[in-house]
């Protein structure tokens, strides 16, 4: 028999139900729980069930099973709002309407913002050729034209490409657009969302990315020493690359560059290293180049270098300086190349009989020459069309003979 001072375990046996109820008292406290009776059968209750062995009558039950007051399950006694809630300035989220209702319901203090990924992913998903009941290159040009507003730099810019989408006199795709996004443009438009505080958050795609490695490290079934190990194991990983792009960011200047001088630097801060090291040596030769007299008079200069003297004056004009202009990596140019590839795929496949002919054969030709990096001329292009024509001609020719046989 089990002792009142010993911890209640499996497989303990107790002469009475009193001794039963004080260990699971000692139980309950020791263990910071709430144990009540169910599913029990009082020893009468089996003897008029066909109970038959003899039970001692102290024991009251002849089944008893205790479980706690939770039911196995875990229940919240928190509101769900914490003391803070009213700080949050700004919500991102997609374009789900039950969630943006939730959340301004319960945040009305907030904006709420449309993630810039999600909304060129719906764009994409409802202008289709089939819903919108358009051509490929209908939706080609709407596409481009909703990616233009949503990166729209100012409220003019907006309008106007606004304006140039119901210029297309596309009715199906004019509508969908008033409808579901011109009203709540401030919401989309990268513009319109620079005058909240998103922290140069656009999208969802951080918090997306971050959650998916928790998936990875913590799985559904795992113990829960291991859910802490595998978020601290994450949250340590993270820092370190945080870290590491934090430093990079600040160590990547080069050391040279404050040796430079300011017009030297200047230059540095808005060319590509390549384009740099092409310009640096020029800067040398502004040290031979003297000027011998200027008029202000007549606004002339008369100017002396390597090459000698000028000897016509030269008209002093004020010059703008000119923005410099960014040069496009291989992956930028793919971008641009593949919206105009995509344009003459959808213009040829518009056309038919001969003339699908001669754009296909026009595109054919411009591919194998700048496979083998040729220059194309408009004459050639001249002499495949009068090819293609009278293959089309004579194949044409076949197929009549074929239906007189």
């Amino acid at each position: 028999m089990a002792e009142a001072t010993q911890t209640l375990k499996k497989g303990d046996e107790f002469c009475s139900l009193v001794r039963l109820e004080e260990a699971i008292k000692r139980f309950e406290d020791s263990e910071n729980c709430n144990l009540s009776k169910f599913n029990t059968r009082t020893i009468e209750g089996g003897k008029r069930k066909g109970l038959k062995r003899h039970l001692n009558p102290e024991l009251e039950y002849a089944c008893l099973n205790y479980m706690c007051v939770q039911g196995g399950e875990y229940t919240s006694r928190s509101n769900g709002i914490g003391p803070n809630w009213t700080n949050i300035k700004c919500i991102m989220a997609d374009k789900d309407f039950t969630e943006r209702n939730v959340f301004r319901e319960q945040f009305p203090q907030s904006k709420i913002l449309i993630c810039i990924f999600h909304c060129m992913r719906t764009f994409s998903r409802e202008i289709t050729t089939d819903k919108m009941n358009i051509t490929a290159g209908q939706r080609n040009l709407c596409l481009q034209l909703a990616q233009e507003m949503v990166y729209a730099k100012n409220e003019d810019d907006y309008s106007r490409i606004h304006g140039q989408l119901k210029d297309t006199k596309i009715t199906s795709v004019v509508k969908y657009f008033e409808k579901n996004w011109h009203t709540i443009k401030k919401e989309w438009v990268v513009y319109f969302q620079s005058k909240y505080m998103t922290l140069g958050n656009r999208t969802n795609n951080r918090l997306e990315s971050t959650i998916q490695k928790i998936t990875q490290v913590v799985t559904k079934l795992c113990r829960l020493d291991q859910l802490f190990e595998g978020l601290e194991m994450l949250m340590v990983t993270l820092r370190t690359e945080r870290d590491h792009a934090a430093t990079e960011c600040f160590c990547k200047t080069p050391s040279f560059v404050s040796k430079l001088t300011y017009e030297q630097q200047q230059m540095f801060w808005h060319l590509t290293p390549f384009a740099f090291d092409l310009i640096l040596p020029k800067f040398d030769l502004m040290n031979h180049v003297q000027i011998v007299s200027v008029d202000n008079l007549n606004q002339t200069v008369k100017i002396k270098s390597r090459e000698g003297m000028l000897k016509d004056p030269v008209n002093v004009t004020t010059v703008q300086p000119m923005k410099p202009k960014r040069i496009l990596n291989q992956h930028e140019k793919y971008k641009r190349a593949h919206v105009e590839a995509k344009r003459l795929a959808s213009l040829t496949s518009e056309a038919t009989g001969k003339e699908y002919l001669h754009r296909l054969n026009i595109l054919k030709y411009i591919a194998e020459k700048w496979e083998n990096e040729n220059t194309i001329k408009l004459e050639d292009i001249d002499n495949l069309l009068k090819q293609t024509e009278e293959n089309y001609e004579f194949a044409n020719d076949d197929i009549i003979q074929m239906d007189d046989n």
